[in-house]
This record gives C-alpha cells, structure tokens and sequence, in this order.
C-alpha cells in the first residue's frame, strides 16, 4: 500500500496553520515526557516510603544491639522484598553526603522522621518492574496494575560506625493502579484534549492574523471596479499599516494617473476636433454641391472615428459615478430606442434586483452588442438572467455567425471581419472592443459564440 504524498496546502492561511499546529504539536511531544517523569515518581513514591520506614525501624532495632549481634539479626529478618546486610566499611564509591539525588531526599527524610536523628541514604540501583517483575518501559508505566521497585541502598547514621546496604523488592503494598483509568488519563487529557485545544488556537490565531490579508484582498477587488473605493484603514500591526498605506499610495496614483490621462484626451479631443471644424467652414464654401457632399461625408466619418476612438481610451474608466441602476428599465428604453429607427428587437426575462453599475458605461456596453446584432443579424433579441452572484444579458442574432479562428480576435481594436473599411457597413471596429472594456471596468467580461442554428451569442456578464 502507497501512502498519498503529502500536499502543502494552497493558502497561506493553510500554510500558516500547519506550521504553528507542527510546532505546538513537537512542543507538546517534548512536555508528554513530563507525564512520564511524574508517573515514575508516582509509581516509587509509596514503595520509597515504605523502603524509609523499614530502613529506621532496622537501624533502631541494631542500635540496641552490640555490633556481633547485629549480623544475625540482619540474616534472621532478610525477606525477598528486604535483605539487610551490615557492612564493615563503607563502600569506595560513595558520592559525598551533600549531593543528593530526589530519590535520596525522600528515603532519607522518611526514615530520618521515624528514626529521630540525622542519618545518610546513598541510592546503588533504583528500578521500576511492572507487573511480571520486568523493566517497566513506557508501555508499563500505563499498563502496569501493581509496580514495584526493585533497589539496592546504603544507610549510615553519622558519628556512629553503623553502616548497612540494603537490597529488595518493594511493591506498592496492595494498592491496585486502575490501568483503564491511567491509559484515559494519558491519552485523553494529555494528548486528545490538549492536541484539540491547540489545533483550535492555532486556527484561530492564523484566522485573527490573516484578517488583514483578507481584507487586502477585498480592498484590491473594490479596487478593479471602481477606482475611487474607499482607502485601507490604515491601523494595526507594523506591517500591516505599512502594506495597506502602500496599497492607498498606489491607489492615489492610479487616480492622478486616470485623472491625468482624462485631461490628456480631452486636450487631444479639442486639438483634433478643431482643424475638422475648420475644415467643414471651408467645405461650405465649395461652389461645387457634389464636392461638398463628398467633403461633408469624409468629414463626418473622421468625426466620428475620433470619438469613437476617444471613447476606447476612455472605456477602461468608467462614467460618472457608481450608482444603483435598475437594468429593466436601461433595457427596455434602450429597446424602445432601437426599435423607433427601424431595428427588430425583443426582450425577456428581468433582474431581480438593482445592479451597483456605472450606469453610462454599462449602457453603453449594452448598446454598441445590440446595434452589432442589429448590423450584422438582422436583429437582436435580448434575454436578461439575473442571480445572487451575477447578472447576465445575452443578445443573439440571426446573422450569418462568426468564423471560429476569428472570435478571439473580434475584440482587438479596429479588427473588422467586414474588410471594405466602410463606416457604412461596419464602422470602425471599436464597438466590442468597448463593450469588453467597459465589461471588464465592472469586474466582467463580454463572450461571444456561434449558435448551432446559426447566428452568434454575446454573453455579458456583471459580477454583483
């Protein structure tokens, strides 16, 4: 069986959490061995202070003994569990009196209080066994029902030349460790309940700490439909007021810069515009009528295709102001206005609700698909789908359709698929290149596709 190979998460939310939950996990690892240290202690503690009890209760029974004697009482009083024996001398590898080790200090201190004076304890071998008399590994300190220890000590009372090693077996003198309740305690407190709490804090400080991400986010969204949105609140951590006071600065520049280019057009607007007036006094000056209509016409289509060409550069920054707009009525009057010159076109379906939208702009938009579908189709029949995430309009036609290799390209400014450059019969080739603008202005897009029973299809999409 192959494991899955394991996927880094995609966010960084995601990536956020799975660092801070690992390393809250490891250090959570590393504190479990302090379980382990105090269930050892637990496990020795009683045995220890039995081992205390009968250390005292020995060197009291010795000290009323002359020293020959005490060797035949250690040999009649030796058990398994306890077997004195009286030394001569001490042993050669004893550590000085004052380093005690914690095992040390509790046998000393309870066989210190029953005795009644000072006396030394020195730990040889100290082991825990489980339940068959093996090592108690980590397994048997939560298995084991009744522990024991299985030790070897040194006694000394000071000043006196009393010296006895004692090595045994001490049990926990018929206490009975529930093991169910010891496993419970380990796994379900230490770890499921802790491990749970910290994957909870964990996720819910990568949320606290990815809010201003998020609200980044959406501030960069607000951004790409309308420039003048509200600017970042520039409060919270260091970083973060740094990024959302680059983010403002960027967004007063994209304003000078939109601002500027208005400025640029209209100045360009005027100085194009002025020499064709010009031109049109002198045309009416013409004796000749043929030439003057001729000049009038020429005159008439470079007007014309400066504005419409002034109107691409400026479809990317939509008109007026965001306002609620009700699109029935946008399309209905945009309809009625249609058919009074002439042009078949239906509608149906509606919006269930009012579009935030730049009202100009997407009317517009709307316009320049359904005078297309009028040109080319013969027709146009609107048809309004509206939801909680979008609003759609789709215009179709009956025309003769679009050749695929071409529909990526109907966009491009100035792309014609008639090719006779005649402004009569297919103008300039900027009215979808200013419907997708304007489209992409509100956060959508303009697509359009042949239909099977001929015709083509411009889906406009509007993210609410």
């Amino acid at each position: 069986m192959r494991w899955a190979p394991w996927r880094w998460p995609h966010s960084l939310s995601g990536r956020m959490a799975c660092i801070l939950i690992a390393g809250l996990l490891a250090a959570q690892a590393l504190t479990s061995t302090i379980w382990f240290d105090r269930r050892h202690s637990e496990l020795i503690d009683l045995p220890l202070r039995v081992l205390g009890v009968q250390v005292a209760d020995t060197m009291k029974l010795f000290e009323a003994q002359p020293e020959a004697e005490r060797v035949r009482t250690a040999a009649r009083i030796a058990g398994p569990a306890f077997q004195p024996t009286v030394l001569t001398a001490p042993p050669a590898d004893l550590p000085p009196p004052h380093q005690r080790s914690q095992t040390e200090r509790l046998i000393q201190n309870v066989a210190q209080a029953r005795y009644g004076r000072p006396l030394y304890v020195w730990v040889q071998e100290m082991e825990l066994l489980g339940d068959e008399g093996q090592t108690a590994g980590t397994w048997s300190m939560l298995d084991a029902r009744a522990p024991s220890v299985r030790y070897s000590i040194v006694v000394h009372v000071p000043g006196r030349p009393v010296w006895l090693q004692v090595r045994g077996v001490e049990g926990e003198n018929g206490a009975d460790t529930h093991r169910l309740g010891t496993i419970a305690d380990y796994f379900l407190r230490i770890y499921l309940v802790r491990i749970l709490i910290v994957v909870l804090i964990a996720l819910f400080a990568v949320r606290i700490a990815m809010q201003p991400l998020a609200r980044m986010t959406l501030a960069a969204e607000a951004l790409g439909k309308n420039i003048n949105s509200p600017p970042l609140d520039t409060q919270g951590p260091v970083e973060v007021r740094r990024a959302a006071e680059a983010f403002n600065r960027m967004q007063s520049r994209l304003v000078e810069m939109l601002a500027e280019r208005s400025r640029f057009l209209a100045a360009v607007s005027h100085d194009l515009r002025s020499p064709i007036t010009r031109l049109r006094l002198r045309t009416e000056m013409l004796a000749d009528e043929s030439q003057r209509e001729k000049f009038r016409s020429e005159l008439a289509d470079m007007e014309a295709m400066i504005d419409d060409t002034l109107t691409f550069m400026q479809s990317g920054e939509p008109e007026g102001i965001r306002s609620t707009v009700d699109v029935n009525s946008l399309v209905m009057v945009l309809a009625q206005n249609m058919r009074e010159t002439g042009a078949t076109v239906t509608v149906t379906g509606k919006a269930a609700a009012p579009l935030s939208c730049f009202r100009l702009s997407l009317q517009r938009c709307i316009q320049n698909i359904v005078e297309n579908a009028v040109r080319y189709g013969g027709r146009a029949d609107i048809a309004i789908s509206d939801s909680d995430k979008a609003l759609e309009i789709i215009v179709t036609d009956d025309g003769p359709g679009i050749p695929e290799a071409e529909i990526a390209q109907v966009f491009e400014p100035f792309y014609r698929l008639e090719h006779s450059r005649s402004s009569v019969t297919g103008g300039f080739g900027l009215g979808l290149s200013i419907a997708n603008a304007i489209a992409a202005a509100h956060g959508g897009f303009v697509q359009i596709t042949n239909r099977n029973e001929g015709g083509i299809k411009a889906r406009i999409f509007i993210p609410r």
